[in-house]
């Protein structure tokens, strides 16, 4: 299982912002500087966005509500020489805290997810403009905590690869917790455990391991989803290939 130690950057005004390389997939160990996650972009002072423009970054995607985002306050977007698209995952619904009420974390989350899931159109042009990265650029997807959102933008792009049920599950919960919190619970998991009733790191695990499975169930795999969401073989592939070469 691959660790999320290595591939953080840590930033003062940028948070939760992490590399896809050093997974393994079915063509190779994902490379670095290919994509990068992270959280908001807002308040990026002008000597980290230099430095991320110097690690590579031309392509960015805002995953963001248009309510969470005041006009150009992506500070990539209309910047000289970065490609900038807007694809919001969300909506009212799905950013509501309701499971705090119900105690229906597991649920209340995949209901979450799977509304996110469910705009095929807004998938197929997010992976398709992911897709169009030329061979040095870097392509970085944020949301605003760079959790959810930006968490299954990246089972996607690491599943699309071929990447390890474990390693998509341990990337997005290093959002939720710490590298060693996560490697302990992944290294010890119980499937056959009930989910607890408190939202924490071993709820989320849960929440993306049934996510995950669903999606294989019904569509065999992560390619197999994006080809129905009418993305094309030559895209997936493009996608594959600026990941793992």
């Amino acid at each position: 299982m691959g660790t999320a130690g290595g591939s953080r950057i840590e930033l003062k005004t940028m948070f939760n912002v992490r590399d896809l390389g050093g997974y393994q997939t079915a063509y190779g160990v994902s490379k670095p500087r290919r994509f990068l996650r992270s959280g908001d972009t807002m308040f990026l002072c002008d000597e980290e966005l230099e430095q991320l423009l110097g690690y590579g970054v031309r392509r960015v995607v805002d995953l963001r509500m248009s309510v969470e985002r005041p006009e150009l306050s992506d500070r990539f977007a209309r910047l000289d020489g970065v490609s900038w698209m807007s694809a919001s995952m969300a909506d009212d619904r799905t950013m509501t805290p309701e499971w705090t009420k119900t105690g229906r974390i597991v649920e209340f989350v995949i209901e979450g997810y799977t509304r996110m899931l469910s705009d095929l159109l807004g998938i197929r042009e997010l992976i398709t403009f992911m897709a169009e990265a030329g061979p040095e650029d870097c392509v970085l997807f944020h949301c605003a905590a760079g959790m959810d959102r930006t968490g299954i933008v990246s089972m996607l792009i690491l599943g699309a690869a071929g990447a390890s049920r474990e390693d998509i599950v341990a990337d997005y919960a290093y959002s939720f917790a710490s590298d060693e919190e996560v490697d302990e619970v992944m290294a010890s998991w119980d499937p056959t455990l009930p989910p607890p009733l408190h939202d924490g790191t071993i709820t989320r695990i849960h929440a993306m391991f049934m996510l995950y499975d669903r999606i294989v169930s019904k569509y065999g795999s992560v390619r197999g989803f994006l080809l129905h969401c009418g993305v094309s073989e030559r895209v997936i592939d493009a996608l594959v290939a600026h990941l793992v070469r």
